[in-house]
């Protein structure tokens, strides 16, 4: 009788800690999460409703394409259109933040003349 009570109490014990240990973030990630987490849901409540399902489905609750598709009852392609699109434009909607966060640096012109240029050297060289 001590044994079994032994092994139960070693089996719960150990759950425990395993979900105690799991449920700690560093302070680092609780900060970026809570700094996020607004930012974000504004860019999500500004989707179109199929487009933010399919994001919160897929990249915020981990479910298959499959699965999404039978949850929103449409072919799998849909499903990978609308995350594809819903995606671009949360980008989209983050972008600023993004930015002012030091994530992305801001576009300049510049990139499109560097461009140019690589493609004038290489075609100067000979290069196809």
């Amino acid at each position: 009788m001590l044994d079994a009570a032994s092994a139960e109490q070693e089996a719960t014990d150990g759950v425990l800690v395993q979900a105690q240990a799991s449920d700690k973030q560093s302070p680092q990630q609780a900060m970026l999460a809570a700094s996020v987490s607004d930012d974000v849901q504004r860019a999500l409540e500004q989707l179109p409703d199929d487009f933010r399902t399919a994001v919160i489905l897929c990249d915020m609750q981990g479910l298959s394409y499959k699965e999404i598709a039978e949850i929103m009852a449409c072919p799998v392609g849909t499903v990978m259109s609308r995350l594809f699109r819903g995606r671009k434009l949360l980008a989209a909607g983050l972008r600023e933040f993004a930015v002012s966060e030091g994530y992305v640096k801001e576009a300049t012109p510049s990139g499109i003349n560097d461009l140019e240029q690589y493609r004038a050297a290489k075609a100067a060289r000979g290069d196809k």
